[in-house]
């Protein structure tokens, strides 16, 4: 575990097998390199169509923060409109319900409730929530 989370690519190859059928490409390095490395940033991120995008900065990059950094307590994932963000949100949700590489490492993060609201907490505490464009993420 230790040797896989000094490195985002392999760690997001090794618990998401279903997603990392091919090898992650150099820009998900650098993505992931920077959102890691920086607590404040503006990102831009521009990829070809199926270049995993939603898979990693809305998945895999939170998740390790969250798991193997300990670096994350709250997660608002901003989205077109709410459905479409609650739907990016529940690949997180599956994930730490599902997912058995995780949950075996990492212990349960599932904490018994309706999720599909987007907005939950893990058992560890970390709070996820989904909003859409429209909405005021005032007060949160």
């Amino acid at each position: 575990m230790k040797r896989l989370e000094k490195n985002y690519v392999k760690w997001f190859e090794y618990y998401f097998p279903r997603f990392a059928k091919k090898k992650s490409g150099w820009f998900h390095a650098l993505i992931a390199y920077l959102l890691i490395m920086n607590r404040k940033i503006r990102l831009l991120v521009e990829i070809f169509r199926a270049g995993g995008k939603s898979v990693h900065i809305d998945m895999g990059i939170p998740l390790y923060l969250h798991l193997a950094k300990k670096d994350l307590k709250f997660f608002l994932l901003m989205g077109e409109t709410h459905p479409k963000s609650k739907q990016l949100l529940s690949g997180i949700q599956s994930q730490l319900q599902y997912n058995n590489r995780l949950k075996n490492d990492y212990g349960e993060k599932y904490q018994a409730g309706d999720w599909s609201d987007g907005d939950f907490t893990t058992t560890d505490g970390v709070k996820y929530m989904a909003l859409g464009f429209n909405q005021s993420p005032r007060g949160v």
